[in-house]
């Protein structure tokens, strides 16, 4: 080739080239072996440039810069080069394959070497592009229209954003005979993406974006985790849209929902990304290929492929790269380097919550005419979106029937909401509520299937020790059970204070009954879950639990023995439905949750004379003044060692001293194991109440209180022990 000369003002037409890949050829056949083909490469797209006029400027690794006086010229001998390329006889495992770009424009040449905006802009068109590729500029492609060869023939490619350009160029693809006419999306700025197009806006998630965003900017796996239908799909295209702008080399959207064998995991991303693989080891290429780029990689729905997926993602880590990655999945990847964003629920607690916008858009979207009342706003479709969980899916679905339903009629509706969010016969051939949930019921073990449905039957909560004693597995199945089903995102922990509990999300909760309906236990796993706390009921809200050690408290469980105590009166379980009652009431007064009162008023008063025990149990329970069998030997002792040097052994005053025992001392044990409430560890705490009350004079410590210096007064209750009977014997 001719040298540079020294030029001004000079307007050519720039031919840049380089090997596609060459990092990824260098190792897998060494370096000498790639020295070769190297060597080879240049021998014959040297050739072909020179025949055709063209000035070497640079040919430094695999890259050539080349001009040419005529663009024409040019185009001719791009075409030429890549079909010599393309009919050499390569080894199958290295074929040689490059990209080249060609602009025109007028630049300045000095010391030897072009400078100026037009340099840079071809050598931009040229990385835009894919091996075996010919790109060409607007003003080159105006130039080669009317003198193409026979069999030639231009693409437009549309406008693209260059890196470091400012404005857009519309890129053209020239196709020749026995060239590849077929090439993925050109790596340009404005199309280096696959992204799904957002059909609908997006609401919400601003926190989630921001710590997404910040997280990849920090390290290379990030994993949105969530349950089905929560929007992480939608949310991992939204930061993918956000990140364009810093990924050089794109970024690409990868959904596995269709990938059934974990095996074609790498095949689903190499198609993504434009890469043939040859033989096996496709993480390994993939790897390679990505070892000088700066990718952000999508894997969508990798919940059914976790193990393949963890193994890929791994293997991508392990290779250097400024390429980042970010999954989604109902659960974690679980592997070194992994950062995980758990997905919450919308919030719904107003009518400007993003919860609340999401349903208003949808609906409107469907029902232009849709008139939304202040109340509407305020109450009715703030609880839908509670009811809902505030998750977006079933907004969605709930949204899209606001065709035929006013928010009021729709509220009404969701109790059958699986029924109601499934939709017409079109929705219907979309996803719906019930068909994500069956996708995460699927992914389930037998085991995890039993204790996820056996949760629903637990309302408003639960701790390890209820699942157990309900799923009917030990302590150490339900702490592995609930981990997996919390890893997969059907269970979500909420805890209370410092007790550790889980929750179902409603839509949850519902379905696990509709699967528990399904295998026919809900009539057994709900005598469970009675039995569970009339058992702990029993005994004022602390249960023996050989697992622990510790009572546990009913005071997070209002609603729990809400249901059991209505279950109890439904089946005419009187004596569980007593014991439910008294026990619980201790719990819920002495923490300030609740009364006792408003669970035995929700079935109402007895009908017959069969129900008058339970009237009577409930009368003493509203009263304060019942105290179960279960604690009358611990608190008969008490009684009579203080009572031993009185004249008056009236039943009415012993139980004034059980009473004040049951009331005022018993919720200060609640923490002491049940085997270790004697009568010595009451009396100590007795002693030490009424002392601090004054009730006991100091002087007579040693000898039990004498009955003038004891206000038996129970604490504004109005029982009077001439006309109230006593205690059951």
């Amino acid at each position: 080739m001719r040298p540079v000369s020294t030029l001004r003002g000079e307007t050519v037409t720039f031919f840049f080239s380089d090997v596609e890949g060459s990092t990824r050829l260098t190792k897998a056949l060494g370096d000498a072996r790639w020295a070769d083909l190297l060597e080879e490469h240049r021998r014959l797209v040297r050739g072909l440039l020179s025949v055709h006029g063209g000035r070497e400027v640079d040919s430094q690794g695999d890259t050539f810069f080349v001009t040419f006086p005529r663009a024409t010229d040019a185009a001719l001998a791009a075409a030429e080069a890549q079909q010599a390329l393309e009919g050499h006889p390569w080894p199958e495992e290295a074929r040689v394959r490059i990209r080249i770009g060609l602009h025109t424009g007028e630049a300045v040449a000095r010391n030897g070497r072009y400078v100026g905006q037009e340099v840079h802009r071809a050598s931009r068109i040229c990385d835009a592009g894919h091996g075996g590729q010919i790109v060409l500029s607007q003003a080159t492609a105006e130039l080669v229209r009317q003198s193409l060869p026979e069999g030639a023939s231009l693409t437009d490619l549309g406008a693209h954003r260059l890196k470091d350009l400012g404005a857009r160029e519309r890129l053209f693809q020239l196709a020749a005979e026995g060239l590849p006419s077929e090439f993925p999306r050109l790596r340009s700025l404005s199309a280096s993406h696959n992204l799904p197009a957002e059909r609908t806006s997006f609401i919400g998630r601003e926190d989630e974006i921001r710590t997404v965003t910040d997280l990849l900017g920090q390290h290379r796996l990030v994993t949105l985790t969530g349950s089905g239908g929560a929007g992480k799909t939608r949310l991992a295209v939204r930061v993918g849209r956000e990140e364009v702008e810093h990924f050089a080399d794109g970024v690409f959207f990868i959904d596995l929902a269709a990938v059934t064998n974990g095996a074609d995991v790498p095949a689903a991303v190499a198609a993504a990304l434009g890469l043939v693989l040859i033989g096996g080891d496709g993480a390994g290429q993939i790897a390679s290929y990505l070892s000088d780029k700066a990718v952000l990689v999508i894997l969508d729905n990798c919940e059914h492929l976790v193990d393949s997926c963890a193994d890929f993602v791994a293997e991508i880590l392990d290779g250097y790269s400024d390429s980042k990655l970010l999954a989604t999945s109902r659960e974690a990847l679980d592997i070194d380097g992994e950062h995980v964003v758990v997905l919450p629920s919308l919030d719904a607690d107003s009518p400007d919550a993003p919860s609340v916008r999401l349903f208003l858009d949808r609906a409107t979207a469907v029902a232009p005419g849709l008139t939304v009342t202040s109340e509407d706003l305020g109450t009715t479709i703030v609880e839908i979106c509670t009811r809902l969980d505030g998750m977006p899916l079933a907004i969605e679905l709930a949204a899209a029937r606001s065709t035929v339903l006013s928010p009021a009629e729709l509220l009404d509706e969701l109790d059958d909401r699986f029924r109601v969010l499934a939709g017409g016969r079109r929705r219907q051939r979309r996803r719906t509520l019930e068909a994500t949930l069956d996708w995460s019921w699927d992914l389930l073990e037998p085991e995890e299937q039993q204790v996820f449905r056996a949760l629903g039957v637990f309302v408003d909560g639960f701790d390890l020790v209820s699942v157990a004693a309900v799923a009917s597995v030990s302590r150490v199945e339900a702490l592995d059970l609930i981990e997996a089903l919390v890893t997969k995102s059907l269970v979500v922990r909420a805890d209370i204070d410092e007790e550790v509990r889980f929750r179902l999300l409603e839509s949850m909760k519902a379905y696990a009954e509709h699967r528990l309906e399904a295998a026919g236990e809900l009539a057994p796993v709900r005598r469970r879950h009675l039995e569970h706390f009339h058992r702990i009921a029993s005994v004022h809200g602390i249960a023996p639990l050989p697992e622990r050690g510790v009572g546990i408290r009913l005071r997070y469980d209002v609603s729990n023995v809400t249901a059991a105590f209505e279950l109890a009166v439904g089946s005419e379980d009187w004596e569980a439905a007593t014991e439910l009652i008294s026990g619980a009431m201790l719990a819920y007064e002495s923490s300030g949750r609740t009364s006792a009162r408003s669970i035995s008023t929700s079935v109402g008063r007895p009908r017959d004379e069969a129900k008058v025990a339970l009237e009577a149990r409930l009368k003493q329970v509203r009263l304060g003044t019942y105290c179960p069998p279960t604690q009358l030997p611990i608190l008969k002792d008490v009684a009579e060692k203080w009572l031993e040097n009185k004249a008056d052994r009236r039943t009415s005053t012993r139980y004034l001293w059980e009473n004040h025992v049951h009331v005022h001392i018993l919720p200060r044990l609640g923490e002491v194991r049940v085997d270790r409430i004697t009568p010595p560890v009451v009396e100590e705490a007795l002693r030490n109440d009424l002392l601090r009350q004054g009730r006991l004079r100091a002087a007579d410590d040693q000898q039990g209180p004498r009955h003038s210096h004891v206000d038996f007064r129970l604490r504004g209750a109005a029982w009077d022990h001439r006309t109230e009977p006593g205690p059951p014997r």
